[in-house]
């Protein structure tokens, strides 16, 4: 899949430390599941979060960052 799908959740995995194979798949998620473009995590509910929820300005800003700084 290429790099641009699903950038914000590309980002948030990014900062959670995650490893490339666990973003994959929940980019393959997000996929299937036809989550919103700018989906961050899956809740334990199965309810897709998103970039927008974000209330910590802090955290925003960094994951604008990480996006801005994808290939």
């Amino acid at each position: 899949m290429p790099k641009t799908d699903y950038p914000y959740l590309r980002a948030w995995c990014k900062m959670m430390g995650s490893l490339a194979y666990y973003t994959e798949m929940q980019v393959e998620e997000a996929h299937k599941e036809e989550a919103p473009f700018t989906a961050i995590y899956k809740g334990s509910d199965g309810t897709w979060h998103t970039f927008e929820e974000i209330k910590q300005p802090k955290t925003k800003s960094s994951i604008e960052q990480l996006v801005k700084d994808q290939p």
